[in-house]
């Protein structure tokens, strides 16, 4: 420890999540325990034995820092990260805190093989997109048409789908023709 150093549970948060994206970090994270040529090693991290879905990330002590926890699980295809820091119960901690996530939130998915339409025009998204959207929220569906052409070809961009929440826009992309017309 160094009095000028310092990291956030933001910063931690960020860390894990770009991290996780890695297949091999995210394999280490979540091995229970390797048993290798010259080494082998057993996972300390207890979240990955006490809570469904749970794959990672990493425990910490120092007397300054105190007990700290970054915790991934994932549930119904959605990843949450919680970062607790100087908590004595960081598991029971984390825990509440990825439990109050999985109910508060779900994932929607945005298939790109789903046809919407734009004035009147066929057309769909260029690739699937999730969105984590809260469990009691109604969502409004608004596709914009950009058309402006007479002759529209396959591939072109003839509309924008939003999706609001009681908050305002939680999502924008762009539709594009899926026939040529």
């Amino acid at each position: 420890p160094d009095d000028e150093h310092y990291t956030t549970a933001r910063d931690l948060c960020n860390i894990a999540c770009y991290a996780m994206n890695n297949e091999i970090f995210r394999e280490v994270v979540s091995s229970k325990s390797h048993v290798g040529k010259f080494r082998s090693f057993e996972n300390k991290n207890k979240m990955l034995y006490r809570y469904e879905g749970a794959n990672g990330v990493k425990t910490g002590y120092t007397l300054k820092a105190g007990r700290c926890l970054v915790s991934s699980a994932e549930r119904d295809g959605m990843d949450v990260v919680t970062v607790v820091l100087n908590c004595y119960d960081m598991y029971e901690r984390s825990s509440a805190i990825l439990d109050q996530c999985f109910y508060a939130y779900k994932l929607l998915e945005l298939n790109e093989n789903t046809v919407f339409m734009s004035d009147r025009v066929l057309c769909k998204l260029s690739k699937t997109q999730n969105l984590v959207v809260k469990n009691t929220e109604s969502l409004q569906i608004r596709i914009k048409s950009t058309v402006t052409e007479k002759k529209i070809k396959k591939g072109d961009r003839v509309g924008i789908l939003e999706i609001y929440d009681a908050n305002g826009l939680i999502f924008s992309d762009n539709l594009y023709s899926i026939v040529d017309n």
